[in-house]
């Protein structure tokens, strides 16, 4: 399963994406360079380690709710994992 992006530890609880792969499901859901993941289905995400563990459990196609914070805002979405 694959989300599409590569993330580090930021000044911010959860993981900053430093990049996101063109097409990936990321993409797909507008996420974006300097945005931070901060929960996986309404369950807290502090650490780039915590959303690999999080994510990990996830099948392949499934949909997953992702909180993010988008400049100032919070946002969530619902993406389909690739493989």
């Amino acid at each position: 399963m694959s989300l599409g992006v590569v993330v580090r530890l930021g000044e911010s609880p959860g993981a900053e994406i430093v990049d996101v792969v063109a097409h990936g499901a990321a993409a797909s859901v507008n996420l974006a360079v300097g945005d931070v993941i901060n929960s996986v289905d309404g369950k807290p995400i502090n650490s780039p380690s915590e959303l690999a563990a999080e994510l990990s459990s996830k099948a392949p196609g499934a949909k997953v709710e992702i909180g993010y914070l988008h400049l100032y805002w919070q946002v969530n979405t619902t993406v389909i994992l690739a493989q």
